[in-house]
């Protein structure tokens, strides 16, 4: 075929979509050996145009919603008739056609202007009687528009002949800028000679990002300290660009730029060879600028192929995740060796906070301890309920956090101490303890609340053996439903209630309704020791923290930041302390109430249940209060009640209250010390100071030469445990039958892991 059929659309324009609307149309026939000219006069002999006073832009797309091709040259036919060869369809690629009208004549600048040549060109003369001022009007066909079409069409074809041409400077001179005009943002769209960049790394990714976007493909054919230099993929194609150092700064010049390319489209848009893993987790790393950000690598996939166009297969897209963690978050390896450096300015900056840290005798990392002098101070402020808890990590040592907590005046959570350890072991939490105590030392009335677990029970009772070691009922009941399957919801009912029992006489009807549920329980709960669940048996008060929720909480809070490496967890930790303690006590200090808020609504509705309440005097120490058919006695100078909550409490029951408004007496007299504002400001009186940015450390060479190796033995296989296994009770309420060998027919094991002889051997 001689002659190529094109449709040209011509007076519409581009939207905001990039789609050509509201244009007319015709066809022509192209000759397979078109110039550039020979078009532009088909063109004009359509639309009835004179070329010589017509501007014309002529365009294509080749896909919805791309850029415009641009037609200005020669060149540009022949890849256009190349690209149409190729295409059955007619319609697909048509010509989009824009023309100007220009609209002066050359008589306006005739000799009658007063312009004469000479030796060195163009010299403005003035004719006898004529004015200096040179006036463009109407009458000489130059009106102001026409001078603005003109500056402008100008402007268009000195941009072609810079695309036609390529850009460069005559030789590497130093270059003296201003900082405003370096490029530091890695996502810059435009190209050209004289840009400046930062560093060559930000030159790279821009390139990157830039091929990525325009649809093409380059290959680095020389890459040093002092210079870079790309051309396109393709070897006929004549896009080059070539970068150097401005003199002995990191900063990359571009010194030449030809722009323009005549690759084939098989080159240019097959898969992007620039969407490299290290480009894409560059891209992609703010997603997780928060720690709780779930971006997963199918969003990744989604976002690449949505926001630039590109296929990214599944294994590429999970490493450039875990390279833009890496990025954000720091290296697990790496952050052991720096774990010397952290420690020593954590303990600078908070002076007086205990930091230790334990190595093998091969320098590899085991246990670390830290206690803030802010918690430590503040720990005499807060209840004397220490509960403690172990968690595990999810970073690529794994590992486990064990935690110490409390609760302030207005029950909120009050972290004491923070422990990373192999695992949860007889030697690690006994490790713990010891450097607790160190931290903290002891105190009147002091509990500690843990789970059954045995590891915690033995430390606990070897370095605090003066202080109770109590449990959380809800792990117990946990132990209960593991170990006894049936009428778990009674169970349930009853055995709490039997736990927060305030009285003897509750305790025993509850434990009597237990007993008749199933009397295996109450066996079971005898031999724990009733001291350590139920609050009536309890050694020391436990102010009302039968549960280790203050713990749990607290590993609910940290369990996105269990993914990161040890010293970016560390310090993570760090930064929560010190969000808490400022808001805490903002919050202390902003109230205006002489209890915490908390304290404050217990004893307003303790007032409501007094006013039906009935007091009868024996003398101004003891009083009878009769509600009804009961009778309670309440004593002001033992500040008890026989209903057990005055004083397990620590702040005055309904009871107490009907006295002290026969009495006359002030209520808040008799509250604990603990909830009043007056003791959380106190808590949080010392501030939490941060270590600041590592560029500004200053740490000395003994310090930051010695190196931490990561913990004993070899990276698991597979992705890191982020759940804990759940208990059968605890899957959607179902109970599901053990696991049975096959091999030898016991319960916990299978086939593949059994080691028991078969009933034939």
């Amino acid at each position: 075929m001689d002659n190529i059929p094109v449709i040209v659309q011509h007076s519409g324009y581009w939207d905001e979509s990039l789609r050509y609307v509201n244009f007319q149309v015709f066809g022509i026939l192209i000759p397979k050996d078109c110039n550039y000219v020979n078009l532009v006069l088909m063109i004009c002999n359509e639309l009835k145009l004179q070329p010589d006073s017509t501007s014309m832009q002529i365009e294509y797309q080749v896909k919805d919603g791309y850029p415009p091709f641009k037609v200005v040259d020669d060149q540009h036919i022949s890849f256009y008739i190349e690209l149409k060869k190729k295409e059955a369809d007619f319609t697909i690629y048509p010509l989009r056609v824009t023309t100007e009208i220009r609209n002066f004549q050359l008589s306006a600048f005739s000799n009658q202007s007063g312009m004469t040549p000479n030796d060195n060109g163009f010299e403005i003369g003035h004719t006898e009687g004529m004015s200096s001022n040179i006036s463009c009007n109407n009458s000489d066909g130059l009106s102001k528009e026409n001078v603005e079409d003109y500056v402008d069409y100008a402007e268009k074809i000195s941009r072609q002949m810079i695309e036609m041409s390529p850009e460069t400077t005559t030789e590497d001179e130093i270059i003296e800028i201003n900082k405003d005009d370096i490029i530091n943002n890695k996502k810059n769209q435009e190209l050209s000679v004289l840009q400046i960049y930062k560093d060559k790394e930000t030159l790279k990714m821009v390139l990157s990002l830039y091929a990525i976007k325009n649809n093409f493909q380059y290959k680095v054919k020389k890459s040093c300290k002092n210079e870079y230099l790309v051309a396109c993929l393709d070897q006929n194609c004549k896009w080059l660009l070539r970068a150097s150092r401005n003199g002995n700064t990191n900063q990359f010049i571009i010194r030449r730029l030809f722009n323009r390319h005549t690759c084939s489209l098989e080159i240019r848009f097959k898969n992007k060879r620039q969407a490299t893993t290290s480009l894409i987790a560059d891209v992609i790393k703010h997603k997780f600028t928060n720690i709780k950000t779930r971006y997963s690598v199918a969003d990744i996939m989604r976002d690449m192929k949505h926001d630039h166009n590109m296929e990214v297969k599944y294994n590429k897209a999970w490493r450039s995740k875990e390279k833009a963690l890496e990025i954000m978050r720091g290296n697990a390896t790496e952050s052991f060796a720096e774990l010397y450096t952290y420690l020593y300015m954590l303990y600078t900056t908070n002076a007086g906070s205990i930091v230790e840290l334990q190595l093998t005798g091969d320098n590899c990392f085991l246990y670390v301890f830290v206690a803030l002098i802010s918690s430590m101070r503040g720990w005499n402020y807060c209840l004397p309920v220490v509960v403690v808890d172990g968690t595990f990590l999810k970073s690529s040592y794994r590992g486990t956090l064990l935690v110490a907590a409390t609760q302030d005046a207005g029950g909120k959570i009050f972290p004491l101490a923070f422990g990373v350890v192999d695992s949860e072991n007889d030697k690690s939490w006994e490790w713990f303890f010891e450097k607790f105590r160190k931290a903290y030392g002891g105190r009147e009335e002091m509990v500690i609340v843990s789970d059954r677990h045995e590891s915690i029970i033995e430390a606990a009772n070897k370095i605090y053996p003066e202080v109770p070691n109590v449990f959380c009922i809800f792990h117990l009941l946990g132990n209960i439903k593991t170990k006894f399957k049936k009428n778990l919801k009674k169970i349930k009912e009853a055995f709490l209630s039997t736990a927060n029992a305030y009285s003897l006489k509750k305790f025993q009807y509850h434990m009597k309704e237990l007993e008749k549920v199933d009397k295996r329980v109450h066996v079971f709960l005898e031999e724990v020791g009733y001291d350590k669940w139920a609050k009536v048996y309890s050694l020391n008060n436990r102010y009302s923290n039968m549960t280790s929720n203050v713990a749990e909480s607290l590993n609910s809070v940290t369990m996105s930041i269990r993914e990161l490496p040890i010293c970016t967890m560390l310090e993570s930790l760090r930064a929560l302390v010190q969000k808490w303690s400022w808001r805490n006590r903002n919050e202390a200090n902003a109230t205006s109430t002489r209890l915490i808020i908390k304290y404050e609504e217990l004893l307003k509705k303790n007032y409501l249940l007094s006013v039906d309440l009935t007091v009868n005097p024996t003398n101004h120490i003891v009083f009878e209060v009769i509600n009804g058919e009961r009778k309670n006695i309440v004593d002001l100078s033992a500040r008890n009640c026989t209903c057990k909550r005055f004083q397990m409490d620590q702040i005055p029951c309904a009871h107490a209250i009907a006295v002290f408004q026969k009495s006359n007496l002030d209520p808040y007299d008799y509250c604990s010390p603990y909830y009043t504002k007056e003791t959380m400001v106190a808590a949080y009186k010392e501030n939490v100071y941060p270590v600041g940015n590592k560029d500004n450390w200053q740490v000395p060479e003994n310090v930051k030469s010695l190196i931490v190796y990561p913990p004993e033995g070899r990276i698991r296989v597979g992705m890191p445990k982020k759940r804990r296994c759940k208990a059968h009770w605890e899957r959607n309420g179902k109970i599901l039958k053990p696991i049975q060998c096959s091999k030898c027919k016991q319960n916990g094991h299978n086939k593949r892991t059994c080691r028991n002889p078969t009933k034939n051997d």
